[in-house]
């Protein structure tokens, strides 16, 4: 700062306790002394004295300089010590005064790209020394409070100063990140406690992704001090995410997964290996190569085992940024697909045939007449096949079904005179009707293969495709509200089969009957994938991964009726309520997830339910921070201090306490005690 700016925050020199000034009275002491003089001369007989005369009036002028420069040391002595008693200062801001009380909120951010390394070392240990200095500054009945992105309780109330710095000390890298506005907001609510002058200091690597403060109303008696450290070097390459190419993942059969690698480095990284770990046995290797600040998507093929928990680990190796090298997930395996058939008047032999090619299928059929609506919840398909009668309470069992995430095959009968009770299922489920009869040639001559149900089938149609027939048919008649999409149509336009959404479900309108006399459809190359993927229908998808600080909810499933259950990891445990769902089941996690791994979810007792993974939030992955321009658009008002540690000291004493001179008025008044030894000893 020049030194004109500097002058004009100066102002009258102030004293922090000027009650002590009252002392300057005592000065009135020595001069008292000198004044009355009360030692008694002794008297000499001489017999002549002419020789004395002159010595003696030389002596007598001496002896009053002598006197005279005495009783100045003296007074000086006596003013500049209680001078400095009384403390003077020259306050820094205009009408800032040592007087007034202060609460300061010391923020430290210690999220996980605080691992990275600057000048003075690694991040967190130069924000945690920051702060040790800016507590030092202050005077020993401040009160203080220390805040981290973990928010723990006992981070909420005020402390002394040993009392923060021992907080201070326990501080470790969390998986926690709050922007900004989480941070003022609750340094603000801690800070109101007291009536006094608030002071925020925020100890960060800001970064970009982090900082956020929409819609925040800075309280405008809080005075807000950022104090930006930077790392060295802007590096980091990391695991962002994977997912798996197909929802389904049987045992014994081969499964890719896609891994996202992202490099927040300036420089380009090659050959690094990417290794897949599961069950603590390497499955995959396979290196790669990213652009800086770019990604790159990697497939790993690997064949699923046959246990019913699967924990996998993908692993790079990255310096000094390691939180995100790693990323857990779980794979659980489906042991089988339940598909229910509902018949009428005859079985449908070209269903039965489809159902059987692969043991991963399991088919039950019953009557419309006698039907066990308890067995309706398992089932990942139900195939209602040319029904004539249908009652109200299979049509709330099916609407049920459906509605919670169940499939639903609805193939119209041959007896066209019985289309109407279809019809009353039909509007009752997606407002969908079927028409009288049409008796006409066709062909189905339009497939969806952008559909997610022929996802990984079809690569491309041929030109000249040799398409199924159609001899006769029930039009659809589709309201223009019904979501869905069509799956099959005819080459006049019509609809073969459609797609209906309903609720968490699908319902799959066919347009004829699965039988020779109405078309050739149930022979072609169509019908078995088209079976078979419906058949996969109601899977009760589990995720992944969850990640730490952002889901609270894990689902999974399970044939236990347990209402208690335990998450475990190592030496970690949290007991938990569970939620029992008709298709699955919830276990509740909130916050106590602290640490990146794979974790078992048990029951009461203590029999293995599910498994889970649990990753870091990769926000704190990506290196981009706020330059100190930017960074002063945040909160325009807020101060930006960005020097090292020693200067960093200096400037807040400075400003808090403007320049003291109450070390210099002591020096002056040893130097007058020192110089009125002098006087008395040297001066004859």
């Amino acid at each position: 700062m020049e030194a004109k700016t500097l002058v004009a925050y100066y102002c009258v020199m102030q004293f922090v306790y000027p009650g002590f000034l009252f002392a300057l009275f005592s000065i009135s002491i020595p001069i008292i002394i000198h004044l009355f003089n009360f030692r008694r001369y002794k008297k000499i007989v001489f017999s002549d004295i002419r020789f004395l005369k002159q010595v003696i009036e030389k002596n007598q002028k001496q002896q009053n300089i002598k006197n005279w420069l005495v009783l100045l040391c003296r007074v000086l002595a006596i003013s500049f010590l209680v001078i400095a008693f009384a403390q003077p200062y020259l306050p820094y801001q205009e009408n800032k005064s040592l007087e007034k009380d202060k609460t300061v909120s010391i923020f430290v951010d210690n999220s996980f790209s605080m691992s990275a390394m600057g000048k003075e070392g690694e991040l967190l240990e130069t924000a945690k020394n920051k702060a040790r200095q800016i507590v030092d500054v202050y005077k020993s009945d401040c009160q203080f409070q220390l805040l981290s992105n973990d928010f723990e309780g006992k981070h909420q109330r005020l402390v002394n100063k040993q009392d923060f710095l021992n907080m201070l000390d326990e501080i470790k890298l969390s998986a926690s990140s709050k922007n900004i506005s989480q941070i003022l907001s609750q340094q603000s609510q801690a800070l109101s406690q007291n009536n006094s002058e608030r002071i925020s200091y925020i100890i960060s690597d800001f970064q970009e992704k982090q900082l956020n403060v929409a819609n925040y109303e800075l309280d405008s008696s809080l005075l807000v001090k950022f104090i930006p450290i930077e790392a060295e070097k802007q590096q980091n390459i990391f695991i962002d995410s994977a997912w798996l190419l197909t929802p389904l993942v049987k045992p014994n059969s081969p499964v890719t997964i896609k891994v996202r690698l992202r490099n927040e480095s300036d420089e380009k990284s090659e050959n690094l290996p990417l290794v897949l770990t599961i069950n603590n046995v390497q499955k995959g290797l396979q290196n790669f190569t990213c652009d800086s600040h770019s990604y790159v998507d990697i497939d790993l093929t690997f064949t699923c085992g046959t246990e019913a928990f699967q924990n996998a680990e993908l692993s790079i190796i990255d310096n000094p940024i390691t939180f995100d090298d790693k990323l857990y997930f779980t794979i659980s395996p489906s042991y089988k697909a339940e598909v229910l058939i509902i018949n009428d008047k005859k079985d449908n032999a070209f269903l039965n045939q489809v159902l059987k090619v692969d043991g991963y299928y399991q088919s039950s059929i019953q009557n419309i007449k006698q039907l066990d609506f308890s067995s309706f919840k398992n089932k990942q398909l139900i195939i209602l096949n040319e029904p004539e009668n249908i009652s109200s309470g299979l049509i709330e069992e099916l609407k049920k079904q459906v509605l919670n995430g169940g499939y639903l095959l609805i193939i119209p009968p041959s007896n066209s005179f019985q289309i109407q009770g279809l019809n009353v299922l039909a509007s009752a489920l997606s407002n969908i009707q079927y028409a009288d009869l049409t008796k006409q040639e066709l062909k189905i001559n339009m497939i969806n293969t952008q559909d997610d149900l022929f996802k990984g089938v079809f690569n491309k149609l041929p030109q000249n495709m040799d398409a199924p027939s159609l001899f006769a048919y029930y039009p659809l008649s589709i309201s223009s509200s019904t979501r869905g999409s069509e799956i099959f149509s005819l080459n006049n336009g019509a609809t073969f089969i459609f797609k209906s959404n309903v609720g968490k479900g699908k319902i799959f309108y066919a347009a004829s009957p699965f039988s020779d006399e109405f078309s050739s459809f149930q022979k072609h190359a169509f019908f078995v994938p088209f079976i078979l993927k419906i058949a996969l229908g109601k899977q009760i998808a589990t995720e992944l991964f969850y990640t730490i600080g952002q889901d609270k909810v894990v689902k999974f499933k399970s044939e236990s009726d347990d209402k208690m259950g335990y998450i475990s990891k190592d030496k970690f445990e949290m007991v938990a309520d569970i939620k029992n769902n008709q298709d699955d089941k919830t276990i509740f996690v909130d916050d106590q997830i602290k640490e990146a791994g794979s974790y078992q979810i048990k029951g009461d007792k203590s029999k293995m339910l599910a498994a889970t993974s649990f990753n870091y939030n990769r926000v704190e992955s990506y290196m981009g921070n706020l330059t100190n321009s930017n960074l002063g658009k945040i909160i325009p008002s807020a101060e930006i201090i960005k020097e090292d540690i020693s200067t960093m000291k200096k400037k807040i004493e400075m400003e808090e306490y403007g320049t003291s001179f109450w070390k210099y008025a002591l020096f002056a008044a040893l130097a007058f005690v020192l110089l009125e030894m002098l006087l008395l000893r040297l001066m004859k």
